[in-house]
């Protein structure tokens, strides 16, 4: 995994950030758009039981287009967006994984 650090420069020369692990033990986070995001992109080990796991959440939210509504509304409340928005997902996340796991 440390291999993705040394390349962060070719996801920088496409306009991506760097986020490090960003909250997610194991992953690579990269970000486009800073705060008015347009793009993210997860790196994880294979095999890394995290790849399943946001598989099955992002699959969730494609086949539940409320909660996706439910999630841009609690969003657009007036917060420190970048911690705001990890903390909210995380809570997403926690629920999800509780509910169908």
């Amino acid at each position: 995994m440390e291999n993705a650090f040394e390349h962060n420069h070719f996801m920088q020369e496409i306009g991506y950030e760097p986020k490090g692990e960003n909250g997610i033990t194991g992953q690579r986070f990269f970000q486009k758009g800073g705060d008015n995001r347009t793009h993210h992109v997860h790196i994880f080990q294979v095999g890394s039981n995290e790849i399943e796991r946001h598989l099955a959440f992002r699959d969730y939210l494609r086949e539940h287009p409320k909660a996706v509504q439910e999630t841009t509304k609690q969003l657009s409340t007036p917060y420190d967006y970048a911690n705001g928005y990890i903390s909210l997902t995380r809570l997403q996340l926690a629920h999800f994984y509780d509910r169908f796991s």
